[in-house]
């Protein structure tokens, strides 16, 4: 089951209260501007790899917690979540000219994006939420259903892990320990 070893208090990117939340993804955000895009792509495969290295555990406790769900439908939805999700490799620029000169459109982040994660696919929605809204260059503060926060939790906690290790800022994928209406 769901063990406390999986999931303390000290868990990269989860704070006590939303707001330290915002702060600390705004504060990740400016680092993050500063980050080549070559560790972007390397923090977007890092993430996909932990993602799939604990994919069973996450389908596990995801269905475990919620009491929704089964384990190899979650398996199965993780995978494609990790797997097909775009990337940094769809930010191409795209170049055009005519009569009237030459155009270069280059799409920029948003900033700091808020999603929430609900008690039906939370680490889903987390993984496929986090690799696309982090490919474009954001940070992304979750409020995930009080019915699956601590797998939630688990899963933010392991994409943060994974983003230091291949170089990018702390906290660019935050949450709180205790989600509720009013924090959403």
């Amino acid at each position: 089951g769901l063990v406390e070893s999986d999931i303390s208090r000290n868990t990269s990117g989860v704070f006590d209260n939303i707001q330290t939340a915002i702060n600390e993804a705004e504060k990740a955000h400016k680092a993050f501007m500063e980050t080549s895009l070559e560790t972007r792509r390397a923090m977007i495969m890092a993430m996909r790899r932990i993602a799939e290295e604990n994919v069973e555990k996450l389908a596990r406790l995801a269905v475990e917690e919620t009491g929704m769900g089964r384990y190899e439908d979650k398996i199965k939805k993780n995978l494609l979540a990790i797997k097909m999700t775009p990337g940094v490799e769809d930010l191409q620029p795209v170049t055009f000219s005519d009569d009237h000169g030459l155009t270069l459109t280059e799409r920029a982040p948003y900033g700091v994006i808020g999603a929430i994660a609900p008690s039906t696919n939370p680490t889903e929605t987390i993984l496929n939420n986090s690799i696309s809204m982090v490919s474009a260059g954001n940070t992304v503060v979750f409020n995930a259903h009080p019915g699956a926060k601590r797998v939630s939790v688990l899963t933010i906690g392991l994409l943060n892990e994974a983003i230091v290790k291949a170089g990018g800022p702390e906290n660019i994928v935050v949450t709180i320990h205790e989600p509720t209406i009013e924090s959403a």
